[in-house]
């Protein structure tokens, strides 16, 4: 039985799932819903009526009649009338909200007008192009309507293929004015759809025809341009500065373009155009900019030249940031403190930058300015307030604030049908469905309400969702967002392979926020994102037999071959986490040509070292994520964690 630390609850769906417990009648409801949504996932429509009658008042019960009519929409043979009773029955619910979009997108347009007034007893609101499907269903549209249809037009070029009629509407009331037309053909050339800006533009006044007209003729690349500009007598550049604004806009969105290709040759060029007064000051600057944090971003030895060159007043915040983070790199400690308390006051606030002066003056032995830094900075909980701490000789501060948890608020959540669905589905394995019906039932609740809510998911051993309710809800909830996800497994196997289990948990938690069927763009499955090539070549050297990618979203096969990897890794870099987190998110090889460029003694210095973006900010993560799962390791035996199981089973309720 599942028993809370505080009172006990004990709803027969609320236990199934546990070790300890499955109710008879529950398992029954679960494989009679289970065999009849397979059939109708795939497209089937078997009938209902018999099936329902089984389930009774099983929570998933209605996701059967909700998968049929989105069939029935997809086959293009539902009636507005059943799909009104359904929504009648079940208002307000994610179902309903899901069942109105489809139909909306699907239905032919003999059922908009029952649609649109389902949409609007359920506060749905439409999209973009199903207001223009609505719009085109109207014979004599209202003031209101044709003021929408307007504002429509005006939001976006091009119009998807359910707006296009905008205009024939907007036309034949003379709605349209050149000025509209301008503004349209301006979005289009903007994103490189010259074409149809010229083609827009013939709706415009004679001098904006012929302004698009160079900018479609000219526009294209910067070589073509440059004699027409750089020429102050120049036929083609009254037409080309006729909207000044625009034309800068187009002007630096073509050098910023030619930045990457070229340059030299683009910077001497942007120069040029400033002298010629094409170019604004500010527009040089976020040029020069640009190409210094390139610069930066690649350690080239330019881009101090090139950020001393740029005026204070026009540096953005990353720019402030990569001026920064370049002194950084070489060590110019004097130079640091000015840069750094000259940024805006919000930037000198960040913790990096706060923990940087702090070291800077430090190392200019100035520790009467280096002390105060260090020791604020140590009550936070971050990277940097963790480095602060460990400079200081002190014990890092969690100032965790994690809420007990409230068997009366848990028990209100419990009996919320959207809650019970969500449950359900994630005990059949339908993760996705799932996930789906907890947030919509979270997003109405407050934040004391959601961060019971993360408890109810933590307790049930969903522990992605403990932490990413958590983490919307409280950053000082730590026992919430740093779940200890499959602990026993984790703790064994962090033993034989004699690693810090805490590294292991703040990796999972870095990588997938324990979401056992995580996909990433580039491959990486399960709760360690172990990639299926390495999967496979770790499990041949741990001699398991050949194991295809989908096993690895198993996270009794994703974690032994995870941990296995990291602790070779471990041992390929001298044990030290830093190295070992560098190699896991960019590889080996990576890893090992940063080592030859930067050195082997990992500092913090080190780290900021790192090339890759990702990567950086990955190690840091992931060496604060270690920290706060130590403290939490730590707590574990004296907390009023989770939960507890007993082997009576069940109370009576």
């Amino acid at each position: 039985m599942l028993v809370l630390l505080l009172g006990g609850i004990t709803p027969a769906w609320a236990l199934a799932g546990h070790p300890g417990f499955i109710a008879p009648e529950l398992s029954d409801q679960r494989a009679h819903f289970d065999q009849h949504y397979q059939l109708l996932r795939r497209g089937e429509l078997p009938p209902l009526d018999r099936p329902l009658a089984e389930l009774g008042d099983y929570p998933l019960a209605p996701y059967l009649e909700h998968q049929r009519l989105r069939n029935l929409i997809a086959y293009q043979r539902f009636s507005p009338q059943e799909l009104a009773s359904f929504i009648e029955q079940h208002p307000h619910t994610l179902m309903a909200q899901d069942l109105l979009n489809m139909a909306l997108d699907q239905a032919p347009e003999s059922a908009w007008p029952e649609l649109i007034l389902l949409s609007r007893t359920q506060g749905h609101r439409l999209s973009r192009q199903q207001e223009c499907r609505f719009l085109a269903t109207q014979a004599e549209p209202n003031w209101w309507q044709i003021t929408r249809a307007k504002l429509l037009w005006q939001q976006g070029h091009p119009l998807p293929e359910a707006c296009q009629f905008l205009t024939s509407l907007l036309e034949g009331r003379q709605l349209l004015t050149p000025e509209d037309y301008a503004q349209a053909s301006m979005q289009l050339l903007m994103q490189g759809q010259r074409d149809a800006a010229l083609q827009l533009a013939t709706h415009t006044s004679p001098e904006a025809l012929a302004f698009f007209q160079f900018w479609h003729h000219y526009g294209r690349s910067l070589a073509s341009l440059r004699p027409r500009l750089l020429d102050a007598s120049s036929d083609n550049l009254d037409a080309a500065w006729h909207f000044a604004e625009w034309a800068e806009q187009l002007l630096l969105q073509r050098l910023s373009h030619s930045l990457r290709q070229s340059p030299s040759t683009t910077l001497a060029l942007a120069e040029d155009l400033a002298v010629q007064g094409l170019l604004s000051e500010a527009h040089l600057a976020q040029l020069q900019q640009q190409q210094a944090i390139t610069y930066a971003a690649s350690t080239a030895s330019e881009a101090l030249v090139l950020f001393a060159k740029i005026p204070a007043d026009y540096l953005e915040a990353p720019g402030w940031q990569w001026y920064a983070r370049t002194l950084l790199r070489h060590e110019r400690w004097e130079a640091l403190t000015q840069i750094i308390t000259s940024m805006p006051e919000d930037l000198q606030q960040q913790s990096e930058w706060r923990y940087w002066l702090a070291t800077a003056y430090q190392q200019l032995d100035q520790p009467a300015l280096a002390l105060p830094l260090y020791a604020n900075l140590a009550r936070e909980r971050h990277y940097y307030g963790f480095l602060a701490a460990r400079d200081l000789g002190i014990t890092p501060r969690m100032n965790d604030r994690t809420p007990l948890p409230d068997p009366l608020q848990l028990q209100q959540l419990m009996d919320e049908t959207g809650f019970q669905r969500s449950h359900e589905l994630f005990q059949l394995g339908y993760l996705h469905e799932a996930r789906r019906e907890w947030f919509f039932a979270v997003r109405q609740l407050n934040t004391d309400q959601r961060l019971q809510a993360a408890w109810l998911a933590q307790f049930w051993g969903w522990y992605e969702l403990s932490a990413r309710t958590a983490n919307a809800a409280d950053s000082h909830a730590l026992q919430l967002r740093f779940p200890l996800g499959h602990l026993d497994e984790l703790q064994l196997l962090a033993a034989q392979h004699q690693i810090d289990p805490a590294l292991v948990l703040a990796l999972i938690r870095k990588e997938s926020i324990f979401s056992p069927d995580a996909r990433s763009s580039a491959g990486a499955l399960g709760l360690m994102q172990v990639m299926p090539r390495t999967g496979q070549q770790v499990a041949h050297q741990m001699r398991l037999s050949s194991r295809s990618a989908p096993d690895l979203l198993d996270p009794s096969i994703n974690l032994p071959i995870g941990v296995f990897y990291l602790s070779q890794l471990l041992d390929r870099f001298q044990q030290q986490p830093a190295l070992a987190a560098a190699a896991y998110n960019a590889g080996p090889n990576r890893t090992q040509r940063w080592i030859t460029e930067l050195g082997a003694e990992i500092t913090p210095l080190w780290v900021e070292r790192i090339t890759y973006g990702e990567t950086r900010d990955y190690v840091k993560s992931l060496l604060a994520f270690q920290e706060v799962y130590r403290w939490l390791l730590e707590q574990q035996p004296h907390s009023l964690l989770a939960y507890r199981l007993q082997e009576e089973g069940p109370a009576d309720e």
